[in-house]
């Protein structure tokens, strides 16, 4: 069974944060994790200029691709599906999915969608869910405990 939770909000409201603290909790429970982040902007680089990818990328590839028995790595400068029929593939084997942001592939559903407002803030979620957790900015990091809670027990009253 493979749960999809999306982490939504503005910029520098707590996204990351809230997907760590999921991530260390769902691996510490024995599940399976996967993190799949929007990166909004087409320049970013995680490549670097001395090693073999960021210098074949220097060179004009339009892609790069780097895989091992442990890792799987694309970094692309042109659009195309193949990027994501991989990514929905590769979701189904793990038993959580965090998305944070708007999600580059199509999810039919998402399981849970926990959204980051405040009064200057509130993002209506283009998306369809099943089940939808506000937090407040101010307080998401008191809320962690209870966000985890809720997804837990939601979680639970599947598995019975």
């Amino acid at each position: 069974m493979n749960y999809k939770i999306l982490l939504y909000g503005c910029k520098g409201y707590g996204k990351t944060s809230l997907a760590e603290a999921l991530a260390k909790y769902f691996r510490n429970k024995r599940f399976k994790v996967i993190y799949v982040k929007h990166i909004h902007h087409g320049d970013y680089n995680v490549d670097y200029s001395s090693k073999d990818t960021g210098r074949l990328l220097e060179a004009g590839v339009d892609a790069v691709s780097a895989m091992s028995d442990v890792r799987i790595y694309l970094n692309s400068k042109i659009g195309h599906n193949l990027y994501k029929e991989f990514l929905r593939r590769l979701i189904d084997e793990f038993d959580v999915a965090i998305f944070e942001g708007i999600p580059d592939i199509e999810v039919d559903v998402f399981d849970y969608v926990i959204n980051i407002v405040d009064s200057e803030c509130r993002r209506s979620i283009p998306y369809q869910y099943k089940d939808y957790i506000e937090i407040d900015r101010s307080k998401l990091y008191d809320s962690f405990d209870e966000v985890f809670k809720y997804i837990i027990n939601q979680l639970m009253e599947q598995l019975l």
